[in-house]
């Protein structure tokens, strides 16, 4: 603490050279009426934490910002998000704002479109965060997520070293966008699907809801598991409890869920109907997605980059040895695994004999690591194609891939013999609209699941709290209307 408050006092000390100007005019606010570093944010310990909503990591980072957030109440200290995009999707306000809802984040948020605050401080790209003193004045400044305690021993080095009478001890007043929204949801921004064709069951991870819904194949609602709060708790169904499920994987009578708030996977037992948890040690992993087959369980972790294998045989997991990017969605081949690693728009292929990873399509050009390669094209993939692809699932019949591409708003398929890219529904745009082809639309779709016919394909169109249904031959889309039996 010694050394901390040293540096604080150095730093203020240069305080006239290291201010931050005044927010630009061009800043849309959520969460709060426009705010000024001249005005209600003057005299204060503002903390910037700089983000973009497609980052799984940043998403995961927010409950601990929201608790670091709630230890500083009622001081004088504000927590302010700054949201710089990395992909064109991340421009749109709207779209913002619905990542700002689905994320639950309840603090003060500052879109910066053209990224002008981060250029002003001339420090990496998100997440960066930065401590701002009474004058609006740079005191301290990490760039890893790990450092947050750090960080926190900076904000109380600082707290003692101004002293309350330097401070503002007005509470700003803040208008949350989720005071703005229905709380009449069937669904809230549903993440993945799975499907048992046998006893023709639908399984929805209801993300925002933190539980998963059991739909009939014609939408009637036969049972939700969880008890729509974000927590955890094994046990029978009537007192399961789940956090942010994503990836489901449904065999044997038995449906395992990538618990994501948790940090773990979750086994839900319809014969017993239970839940517990699979007993597998992450470290700092976040499971996302899964796909499972002969006691072999694979695990696509995106805020770490890491794929995984687990073998109910030996408890073991392996990694992948690759430089994934954020791979959100997994599905299973022949003798292949398929990856969506979103975070650079491309689709992989392991080989589960040889552990040979070939991309698909995506990391064109010179610098196949380059995060910042995204298109919206069809045809021969030798160009980029996808922008941030969330779901993947294989179709055995014609050898092909669909894909829900994600922040293009569409549904694709990749015809794994000829390499061509197409797309079978969605005009490019966000919207709700059924139809033919290009006059369907979808708002961030990110799970898919495959009919027993292999010509249809259930979708979770994420912000528009629905389940689509889309005909591959058609190429069409009509909406699954929930019912209670």
């Amino acid at each position: 603490m010694i050394a901390l408050t040293d540096h604080i006092h150095q730093m203020d000390l240069r305080r006239n050279e290291l201010t931050l100007p005044e927010f630009p005019q061009s800043i849309a606010w959520f969460n709060t009426s426009p705010l000024s570093l001249s005005g209600a944010l003057r005299s204060r310990l503002v903390l910037l934490h700089f983000w973009n909503y497609s980052s799984a990591k940043n998403a995961n980072l927010i409950p601990k910002l929201k608790d670091l957030a709630q230890r500083w109440q009622h001081t004088p200290f504000t927590l302010l998000g700054i949201h710089s995009p990395k992909l064109v999707n991340e421009q749109d306000l709207e779209l913002v704002r619905q990542a700002i809802l689905r994320n639950d984040v309840d603090y003060a948020i500052a879109h910066d479109t053209e990224k002008e605050i981060l250029q002003s401080l001339n420090i990496d790209p998100a997440p960066s965060y930065v401590l701002l003193g009474p004058t609006n004045n740079v005191l301290y400044s990490i760039d890893n997520e790990n450092q947050l305690p750090l960080m926190e021993s900076a904000i109380k080095a600082a707290m003692d070293f101004y002293g309350n009478d330097e401070f503002n001890h007005l509470d700003l007043n803040l208008d949350l966008e989720k005071n703005k929204q229905s709380h009449n949801l069937t669904l809230n921004f549903p993440g993945k699907i799975a499907i048992d064709t046998a006893s023709e069951r639908l399984f929805i991870s209801d993300s925002h809801a933190h539980s998963i819904l059991i739909l009939s194949f014609n939408g009637q609602i036969l049972e939700r598991i969880g008890q729509k709060i974000a927590s955890y708790k094994d046990g029978l169904f009537d007192n399961a409890l789940f956090s942010n499920p994503q990836g489901l994987v449904f065999d044997a009578n038995k449906l395992l869920v990538a618990d994501v708030g948790n940090c773990c996977i979750r086994c839900i037992d319809f014969s017993t109907r239970s839940v517990s948890t699979i007993p597998i040690k992450f470290n700092s992993q976040t499971p996302w997605d899964l796909a499972y087959r002969a006691g072999e369980l694979f695990i696509a972790m995106a805020d770490s980059n890491q794929i995984g294998q687990y073998s109910a045989h030996n408890q073991q997991l392996k990694i992948f040895d690759h430089a994934w990017a954020q791979p959100s969605s997994i599905c299973l081949g022949t003798n292949n695994l398929f990856v969506a690693d979103s975070y650079n728009g491309c689709i992989k292929s392991v080989d589960l004999t040889t552990y040979q990873i070939e991309t698909l399509c995506g990391c064109s050009g010179a610098n196949p690591y380059n995060l910042f390669q995204f298109g919206d094209q069809e045809g021969l993939i030798d160009k980029n194609v996808l922008q941030n692809p969330c779901s993947i699932i294989y179709i055995p019949k014609n050898h092909s891939l669909i894909i829900a591409d994600t922040f293009n708003h569409r549904i694709k398929s990749l015809d794994l013999k000829t390499k061509v890219m197409r797309t079978i529904a969605g005009n490019g745009k966000a919207g709700f609209r059924d139809g033919i082809a290009m006059d369907c639309q979808f708002n961030e779709p990110s799970g898919l699941a495959l009919s027993a016919d292999q010509r249809r394909i259930y979708v979770t169109d994420t912000n528009n709290h629905a389940i689509r249904l889309v005909d591959i031959v058609s190429k069409s889309a009509t909406t699954l209307h929930l019912s209670l039996p």
